[in-house]
């Protein structure tokens, strides 16, 4: 095997077009993990790429082949694709930034790279039974991480005034460098804490019209074989024990104490289907109303529970 990146070759690498081609080869040769940004490696080299030479993510692809590279940007191009490939590290944590659903935020080892199912219903589109309401919305933000649903959140409803919870001291310190770039910090406040009891001492103690949670739900066993990439991020954001339910089994026993009647709660397990299905099948939790609601991967990745006491239309699929 080829020493990685040394400057013999560097200079064989002239144009865009040779590193994008070369980018993917070598993700697809060292068989980098996907999945905190990007789903395949074309993207995520163009990605790396442009961002680390300050280009823009739709720059003019029949360009490529005549941008021709300084000495300066092959070597920033090569440490770049040398910590990817070699390192492991995660795209949004070399570049220090990540994008949802069109929207830039700050990322790094501080918290988990934004990247959530609950993104696709956070517009003004997606939530129409509490859009159009003239009274101000509660909403919170439980996990908060680096914000981004927090913000996606203002930003879809724009009467709301947000609550942006997190045990991490170093993720709401990232939250609020996104909130201030995003000039959202009139409407997002942002709490430490553990879980929902955390809002206990607050007075007056809000009741939410929406909450969403993104919450750690990998199982033990699903944590300990996660990629190198994933294991870069803080572990509170990923393991939620045994079964993945730990955080989630609480959340489904407390949230029905902060939610308006007529609220409702969205909630992300993941690829947890099968143990959250035995979770609600205990009798505590048999009679909470749940819906499944579609995403563009068409899997049963985002629940919506309404208040226990509620028998309100869900959004999505009963």
């Amino acid at each position: 095997m080829r020493p990685p990146y040394d400057a013999s070759w560097t200079e064989e690498l002239c144009t865009l077009a040779d590193w994008l081609r070369f980018s993917v080869s070598e993700m697809r040769r060292t068989d980098c993990a996907l999945g905190q940004g990007c789903m395949n490696w074309m993207d995520e080299a163009r990605w790396l790429i442009y961002s680390s030479l300050a280009l823009p993510i739709d720059f003019n692809e029949p360009s490529l082949e005549c941008a021709k590279l300084t000495q300066n940007e092959r070597e920033t191009l090569a440490t770049a694709l040398r910590r990817r490939t070699v390192d492991r590290e995660p795209t949004a944590y070399i570049l220090k930034e990540a994008w949802l659903r069109g929207f830039r935020f700050k990322s790094d080892q501080r918290a988990i790279i934004p990247r959530s199912f609950l993104a696709e219903w956070l517009s003004p589109f997606s939530l129409p039974s509490i859009q159009h309401t003239e009274s101000p919305l509660k909403v919170l933000d439980l996990c908060t991480g680096s914000g981004c649903l927090a913000i996606l959140s203002a930003m879809a409803l724009p009467n709301s005034q947000v609550w942006a919870l997190d045990i991490s001291k170093q993720a709401l310190s990232l939250a609020h460098e996104n909130v201030q770039d995003y000039k959202l910090g009139s409407r997002i406040s942002l709490v430490e804490g553990n879980g929902l009891k955390a809002l206990g001492g607050l007075d007056p103690r809000p009741i939410f019209d929406l909450i969403v949670c993104n919450p750690p739900y990998v199982n033990s066993q699903a944590f300990s074989e996660l990629p190198k990439e994933f294991k870069a991020e803080p572990e509170l954001a990923h393991h939620g024990g045994e079964d993945g339910m730990a955080f989630i089994h609480t959340l489904l026993g407390d949230y029905g104490h902060f939610l308006a009647s007529d609220g409702s709660l969205l909630l992300e397990i993941g690829h947890e289907l099968a143990a959250f299905n035995r979770l609600i099948d205990r009798p505590e939790f048999k009679s909470l109303p749940v819906s499944w609601l579609e995403t563009e991967l068409g899997e049963p990745s985002v629940v919506q529970l309404f208040h226990p006491a509620s028998k309100n239309e869900a959004l999505g699929n009963t």
